[in-house]
């Protein structure tokens, strides 16, 4: 179901503004010439004639062409033979455009994606030798294309439980065997020869490295990337609570998919499988490896318990908005997900540190006042 997009007026005078200023800045690269090599004649066949068909643009690669640093280097695409690029130095221009078309579309969109939106108006102004795509225009249609409801399923690692509960705003669920054959009915039932040998095997990977295990469910309204990056957020902030008051899950270095980067609040890597217009996709931010430690279970008995221990009164502060959260609420979760960070660390130093720091949080009426 297309998703009703349109960009406000004044807005989309604005962005056609920046993106022009962009494309002007768009220049055609004159091939450098090789110089012979008078020494000796090499043997090694290193190239070959291209005709314009060979030339692609992979936007995974190209897009944001970096160095060893992560800096941009440039952006480059061939017509007819001939290369056109985007010099670093305007880099920034980009991104700012990206932001702005982000804002455009109330956050329903990933920075990916729209950076390769500006990069693919660029190319295909240049592919049809005269500049008269809209930009704005542009940018709805391939946005009512991208802009999906999307469910996310986030597995934990090493975690099963015996029933579905609501965590905030997202249910946590077991992955099983009956959700699994109806995810594989219904992707063969839209029309059988939708159903390739490759959904056949992404369900059997499934099945084989999933079924069994708790997913945090996520609905979004969105492109797959941003909802795969805001799923494994919410996971996270998730799992961090549960960290809490469940012993099973504060094993060091186990949250999601197995995936835990050192310095942050949350998570940055986790696996995300998303269902959407009966096409089923997998995302890994790393390769995922299942760890030794044990299976660990959650009965109903102890869902039940969590009530008794407050949990139902701080997962409804964790389903409320940011923006309607007061002070104390928000010093109350902040001390909690720093609370939880000494869970996930097995360095008795580091234990004391992040409990000591979420006591402060929550008990100091000065911020800057010690401990």
């Amino acid at each position: 179901m297309e998703s009703e997009i349109h960009i406000h007026p004044d807005a989309a005078k604005n962005i056609n503004k920046r993106a022009n200023e962009i494309l002007s800045l768009v220049h055609e690269v004159q091939p450098v010439k090789c110089t012979e090599n008078s020494s000796f004649k090499s043997e090694r066949v290193i190239c070959h004639d291209l005709d314009e068909h060979e030339y692609t643009v992979d936007y995974e690669e190209r897009i944001d062409l970096k160095d060893a640093e992560r800096k941009f280097i440039e952006f480059s695409f061939y017509i007819g033979g001939r290369k056109f690029c985007l010099d670093k130095d305007h880099y920034h221009l980009v991104a700012a455009l990206s932001s702005q078309i982000i804002s455009c579309f109330c956050n329903k969109i990933s920075k990916k994606i729209s950076i390769q939106l500006i990069y693919n108006w660029i190319k295909l102004n240049y592919a049809t030798n005269y500049r008269n795509i809209i930009f704005d225009r542009y940018l709805e249609e391939e946005a009512r294309r991208n802009i999906r409801d999307i469910t996310c399923y986030i597995p934990i690692a090493n975690l099963e439980i015996e029933e579905s509960f609501f965590v905030g705003k997202h249910e946590l669920r077991p992955l099983s065997e009956m959700v699994i054959n109806e995810w594989a009915e219904k992707l063969s039932s839209k029309e059988k020869n939708d159903f390739s040998n490759d959904t056949a095997s992404l369900i059997e990977d499934i099945r084989r490295e999933w079924q069994g295990l708790a997913v945090v469910v996520c609905k979004y309204n969105s492109d797959e990337y941003h909802a795969h990056a805001l799923a494994r957020e919410e996971a996270s902030k998730i799992i961090s609570i549960l960290a809490i008051f469940l012993r099973e899950i504060t094993i060091p270095n186990i949250k999601i998919s197995l995936g835990r980067s050192e310095g942050n609040d949350f998570i940055s890597r986790a696996t995300s499988i998303s269902l959407a217009d009966n096409r089923l996709t997998i995302y890994k931010d790393f390769e995922n490896r299942m760890t030794s430690v044990p299976y660990h279970r959650i009965d109903k008995k102890y869902i039940n318990l969590l009530n008794d221990l407050c949990f139902e009164k701080i997962s409804c502060l964790l389903a409320k908005e940011e923006k309607s959260l007061n002070k104390f609420q928000e010093r109350t979760l902040a001390s909690l997900f720093m609370y939880s960070k000494s869970a996930f660390t097995s360095e008795p130093t580091e234990k004391i540190v992040y409990t000591l720091t979420s006591l402060e949080i929550i008990l100091l009426k000065n911020d800057s006042e010690p401990i």
